[in-house]
């Protein structure tokens, strides 16, 4: 496993080193599916830039996450066929496993995340999915292909490892006969698949979101799950979004009450010389590093 010269959030010293590592980050820059704006591939390299002007000292926590150590993977170049790339995402996820440190996965579009997923399969692991997104993604193909971002979440639940799918901030379902008919899939498969819908977001329970959780936990988050007034910058924006702190007490409630194993971060499609967005990602990732590493003890 090589690591980059350039390493996410720079933590001092030691804390970046592969032995003191908790945590290992890895990109997998790829957009081969886009299906409306670009720019996804030039996500974890946005990523890593804004990383660096992140604080350390998290004042809400009052703790530095990066005490939990985190390493960072040399990037690849972006890839642009999904196969590739998938076969990259569970090489690279396996190796992080194997080292016994909690993957980080950086996109690149949502088409990675049943390569990530695959390899904690291969390691046997039984768990739960928790999936903040605008979109189901659980169409079976999109424009003939079973492997777009849009059908990411219906690959996932092909592996029987994966118990149930929670997904939090949806507003935006298919019901297309010709890719599958995502509405009549969920409403076919409400014992594997758990919707919060953002329309309801003044009403949700989160504790029924966790409950909902095997104890193992991946959690899957595309960006445009936010707002598109904080997180204008996605391929497929949505309006009416998660909020910053609705979605850090929703993501404090999964990293507390369940053993979160891995987690990607996806869609973020970097907009030129304007850095407020990937910053929110980056600080996004450090927090939930922080919520993970207390509720584990790294701190």
């Amino acid at each position: 496993m090589e690591l980059s010269h350039e390493q996410l959030f720079s933590p001092p010293g030691e804390y970046a080193s592969l032995k003191k590592a908790h945590f290992v980050a890895a990109a997998v820059p790829i957009e081969a599916s886009v299906s409306y704006g670009s720019g996804a591939s030039k996500g974890p390299e946005a990523l890593l830039h804004a990383s660096q002007q992140v604080e350390l000292f998290d004042v809400e926590e009052q703790n530095e996450p990066y005490r939990a150590g985190i390493a960072t993977c040399a990037f690849p170049q972006p890839f642009s066929q999904t196969k590739e790339a998938l076969a990259y995402a569970q090489e690279i996820t396996l190796e992080i496993l194997n080292a016994q440190k909690i993957p980080i996965i950086l996109g690149g579009d949502h088409s990675l995340t049943p390569g990530v997923l695959a390899a904690f399969v291969q390691k046997d692991t039984s768990f739960s999915v928790f999936h903040i997104d605008a979109h189901s993604d659980l169409r079976d193909s999109y424009h003939g292909d079973p492997h777009s971002h849009a059908s990411a979440l219906r690959r996932v639940l092909a592996f029987p490892a994966v118990r149930t799918l929670v997904q939090v901030g949806i507003r935006n379902v298919s019901n297309d006969p010709e890719d599958g008919s995502e509405f009549s899939f969920i409403q076919d498969n409400t014992d594997r698949v758990k919707i919060f819908f953002a329309k309801d977001m003044a009403l949700w329970n989160i504790s029924e979101m966790v409950d909902a959780l095997a104890h193992d936990v991946y959690i899957t988050i595309d960006v445009d799950g936010f707002d598109p007034s904080i997180m204008p910058s996605t391929g497929t924006p949505e309006p009416g979004g998660i909020d910053w702190y609705t979605a850090l007490r929703v993501l404090r409630e999964v990293c507390t009450k369940k053993n979160v194993i891995g987690l990607d971060i996806v869609e973020l499609a970097p907009i030129p010389g304007f850095h407020a967005p990937d910053f929110l990602v980056a600080k996004l990732i450090y927090k939930l590093i922080g919520y993970i590493s207390k509720a584990k003890g790294y701190l």
